[in-house]
């Protein structure tokens, strides 16, 4: 959760959707973060679209997403920061 610190150290809130099932350890081992339940039963929309809907809740955000690209895109309105992968 380096990119978390990252961000609270500069004075940021942190939102990170998470599973379900693992929303307890997370809590324990980074309790600045507000980890976002997601439903691990989805059959549908687990991955992106109940997420992304979730995080549409909170009035500012930046959603940072890894992979092998190197350069920012703009996906339906997000924002999106590649980096290596």
């Amino acid at each position: 959760m380096p990119i978390a610190d990252f961000f609270l150290e500069s004075g940021h809130e942190v939102y990170w959707p998470i599973d379900s099932a693992f929303i307890h350890f997370v809590r324990e081992a980074k309790p600045q973060v507000q980890f976002i339940p997601v439903d691990h039963s989805l059959q549908q929309g687990y991955f992106l679209e109940v997420p992304a809907k979730l995080l549409r809740q909170i009035e500012k955000y930046l959603v940072l997403k890894y992979d092998t690209h190197h350069t920012p895109t703009l996906i339906n309105g997000w924002r999106y920061i590649t980096g290596p992968g």
